[in-house]
Formats: structure tokens, sequence, C-alpha cells
């Protein structure tokens, strides 16, 4: 698939958004990703903007007395260590750091514990679109094209609702705060539509820095063709290669090598991964996203003072992920008896 065949170019508005933020440090991710740049990397769903100011989303954590700051629109010129350092609240918490803001949040007095791994793809580095990804994306692209959406945002996100309620997870409860779950004008949306114009995938991305950019959403219908998303996340590829991006942060894959002994609790994260691996199939993300060859790296929860067994279980509950795991273990018995039904009917 050549570089224009089926892209639809993003709208100029975008391309002016993008360049706006040309003063932003920039994180160098040619030594193993843990180089240190003039301010350390915002964490996961949290967005740089062009224009003047700051919003940070707090969520008060009620058993541990945490505050969590799971999303934040930081401005040009906001840097994260002097955000971090005026907070006065003191029992903080943040997840989704990269290895160099957690050691940076070290300094500052908080712990850390490694959460997962995240999928960092170099676009300049043509090895990601390797044979069985041109085939696949080609294969997908039989059946409609990728698009950057340009309209008004409420669409995207009645669109992306839509999209959810036709996706494979569409009767399981909805995680919160771990990523931005529906497009907002601080992201960017990519769409793949069929001939008819129904989405059959999407994609919403945040800005971080003018050459890193990070996946918030990623959205499959559940009857979509083989390769769709595969076409999607290679035209979007190449949009952002072209536009001067030169990474692209594919997202966390939660619980995934949070095996590794640096915190008193990591072996109780990990067992608990492997637990509810039933209701969050977290191999299979990984798996999607390691066929683009991406450079893996940890990625961490920081709290201050401690990292704490109610801390940890209050992140659980108000996330969603218990309620998640209690809907998908009631539903288990049912499943289980549909399966066999059918097993049965076919003998």
């Amino acid at each position: 698939m050549s570089r224009e065949s089926n892209v639809c170019r993003p709208h100029s508005e975008i391309i002016n958004r993008i360049s706006m933020l040309v003063a932003m440090p920039v994180t160098d991710f040619g030594n193993a990703g843990e180089n240190i740049s003039p301010d350390v990397e915002i964490p996961q769903s949290w967005v740089r903007i062009p224009n003047g100011g700051m919003r940070v989303h707090s969520i008060p954590l009620r058993l541990s007395g945490y505050l969590w700051q799971p999303f934040a629109e930081v401005a040009l010129g906001i840097r994260f260590g002097d955000l971090v350092r005026e907070q006065p609240h003191k029992r903080l918490v943040y997840r989704g750091c990269a290895p160099q803001t957690a050691n940076f949040l070290a300094t500052l007095g908080f712990e850390q514990l490694c959460s997962g791994m995240e999928a960092i793809v170099a676009l300049a580095d043509a090895t990601w679109e390797r044979p069985t990804i041109r085939a696949l994306a080609r294969r997908g692209s039989r059946f409609g094209q990728a698009e950057e959406f340009s309209g008004n945002i409420n669409d995207a996100a009645i669109k992306t609702a839509a999209l959810f309620e036709h996706s494979r997870y569409a009767e399981r409860p909805k995680l919160r705060y771990l990523f931005r779950l529906t497009p907002d004008p601080t992201t960017r949306c990519f769409y793949f539509r069929d001939n008819s114009g129904e989405w059959l995938a999407a994609i919403t991305l945040s800005v971080k820095n003018p050459r890193h950019i990070a996946t918030e959403l990623l959205l499959r219908h559940a009857d979509a063709p083989v390769g769709v998303m595969e076409a999607l996340v290679s035209a979007t590829a190449r949009i952002l290669a072209d536009e001067g991006f030169d990474y692209w942060n594919l997202g966390e894959v939660p619980f995934y090598g949070a095996t590794a002994p640096t915190h008193r609790f990591a072996s109780l994260y990990a067992m608990t991964g492997r637990c509810i691996k039933f209701a969050y199939n977290y191999s299979g993300l990984y798996a999607f996203k390691d066929k683009f060859r991406p450079h893996w790296r940890p990625v961490y929860l920081c709290a201050r003072p401690r990292i704490t067994l109610v801390l940890l279980a209050d992140l659980m509950f108000t996330s969603g992920f218990m309620r998640l795991v209690g809907k998908v273990a009631a539903d288990l018995p049912r499943q289980l008896l549909s399966n066999f039904e059918i097993q049965k009917t076919g003998r």
C-alpha cells in the first residue's frame, strides 16, 4: 500500500495545532528509552496543549485518603516537575509514569511500583511495518479506508461510543480514569470506515511533545474483517511520521512484565494480574502491540509517601477493575453452559 493510496490527509487545523508545540522539551529514546530530557515526561493521559494555563483532574480516593491525578491538560512552558513540587496535597498518586519520571518522583519522596510495560514504536525505523503487517493492512484496506476525523469533536465521541457498543467487550463495564475514554478537544481521532461509512475501528491519540504521541483508545468492531486494525495503525503511523513525530506510544499493557522485585508488593501485584486474566486478557493486548516491533519499557505507579495495600485496593475499585472482574466472573457459568450446549448440538 503506497503512502497516499487510501489515507485521507489530516485537516489543516490539526497541522497548525501540532506546529505550535515546537517549544516542548523532547524525550530521547535512543538509549533504552530512559534518557532524561530538559523536563521529565508527563504521565500517561496527560496532554500538552498550546494555549496558556493548565487543568489537572483530581480523583479523591476515599479508602486510602490519597489524591489521584489521572488526567491533565498542561500548557507549554509548565514543567511537570514544578507542578508536582507545588502540589499542596501530601498524599499523591500518579500512574503511567515512564522510568525517568518515576526516578524523578522518587527524589520528591514517592515510591514506585512497576505496573506493566508500554510499547513505543520508532516511526522512522521501517522495521515496524514488517511483511506480515503490510499483508494484513492490504487485506484490511480492501474493505474501506482510514481517515483522520476533522469535524465536530462531539460527533467523534458519538461515533466511538457507537463503535464500543458493537465491540467484543460491549457488555462489560468500562474501566475508568486509566485513559481518555472518548475523544475530546485535546486528542486526535483516526478511524477506519467501510464503503457505507460505518466505523469499523478507531484510535485516539494525545500529544506528549512534538516528537512523541501516545495512544488513548483502541476500538474494533466485533465483525470487522481481518486486517482492518492493522490497516488503521499503518495509515496512522505514516501520517504521524510525515508530520515529524518520531515516536508513537501504543500504550500500556497492565500487569505484563510486572514481576521484577522492585517493590515489596511486586509479587502480589503480578499474582493479582494472573488471577484476573480471565477477565482482562492483557496477553492478547501484548500480542497485538508486539506485532509492530516496539521498544518495550516499564511503566510505573508512583505514590507519596508510600504505596500501601489499601491504596492498591482503592485504585482497583475506583478504576472499575473489580467491577469488571465481578461481572465476568458472574457470567462465567452462563458462558460455560452456552459453550457446552453449542458443543452438544454440534455433535
